[in-house]
């Protein structure tokens, strides 16, 4: 089975930022809401097609209030919170899409990102296409698992190697170019370098520190990771503790971790529970609806 899986929240916040670039574009007023919305579901539908032989789409939006918070109440904060509507928006477009019959996944506590490492687990036997451009979600490629950005300034399907996309070369022939000829489609990363950036080195837009002394940043990441790749047996714990003198808990490994993971086994049981039980409902979409179909009968509804 090959599984389309998309951030939503990702594609959302694009649309909005397009959006705000528009002459007399109020977020406050009806008009221009309506004109957010369509643009979201737009992107999403022609996201939707750009791919062959799928046999079903999984919609991934933020749940709110995300575990790590209780683990570290820094995490996030400091984001810039966006006005109401914009939330208003979203949430009725998620619904929409819910009524429409889309695979619309949305638990309390966990963010898209944790749906899409999920939707691959469960899926482990098939073939998974992510679009985000989220870069932890580039850490979920694998041999049964490509990320599209779906940016029109870096259109790329990020994969552990370009036999991932020779053997599912189907799904992919109908995708656009990128726009400068000199350019790749498929680019190749290496997920454990980054990990290792995301456990050493924290996340500055997430608000998760560092665990390396000040002054080390993924230079020195690299240096490290190209000194001891292929070494067996080392642990990230003698790594620290070899080159920094830093002893880490069982416990801070764990923390750490938990808020930059993206597998089950660092997400709350009962969170992991509830999706398992999602996911056991999910059907074959219609992938051929266009953005007036969606929103035909709701307040976005376009009218002559």
């Amino acid at each position: 089975m090959t599984r389309l899986i998309i951030d939503c929240s990702n594609i959302y916040h694009r649309a909005f930022w397009t959006c705000v670039r528009y002459a007399d574009f109020k977020l406050s007023e009806e008009k221009s809401q309506a004109i957010l919305a369509r643009k979201f579901i737009t992107d999403l539908m022609s996201l939707s097609r750009r791919f062959n032989e799928i046999d079903q789409i999984i919609l991934c939006f933020d749940g709110s209030k995300p575990f790590r918070k209780k683990l570290n109440p820094e995490y996030k904060k400091g984001r810039k919170k966006l006005d109401d509507s914009f939330y208003v928006v979203l949430n009725e477009c998620t619904e929409i899409l819910k009524n429409k019959g889309f695979n619309v996944m949305h638990i309390h506590g966990l963010e898209a990102d944790d749906l899409m490492a999920l939707s691959v687990e469960t899926n482990h036997e098939g073939f998974n296409v992510l679009i985000s451009n989220d870069v932890d979600v580039r850490t979920l490629a694998s041999d049964n698992a490509v990320i599209y950005t779906a940016n029109s300034k870096n259109l790329k399907l990020y994969c552990d190697s370009l036999e991932t996309i020779s053997n599912h070369f189907n799904v992919f022939s109908s995708l656009p170019a990128p726009k400068d000829p000199k350019d790749h489609l498929s680019e190749v990363i290496d997920t454990n370098l980054l990990y290792y950036y995301k456990f050493f080195l924290g996340c500055k837009t997430d608000n998760v520190a560092s665990l390396l002394p000040f002054g080390n940043g993924e230079r020195k990441v690299m240096e490290i990771y190209d000194r001891i790749k292929g070494q067996k047996d080392i642990s990230l714990s003698e790594i620290l503790k070899n080159e920094f003198g830093f002893n880490i808990t069982p416990e801070q490994m764990w923390a750490q971790n938990q808020l930059i993971g993206l597998f089950s086994i660092y997400m709350p049981e009962d969170k992991v529970y509830e999706f398992d039980e999602q996911i056991k409902t999910v059907k074959p979409n219609n992938i051929s609806l266009k953005m007036e179909d969606v929103v035909k009968g709701t307040k976005y509804e376009i009218t002559k």
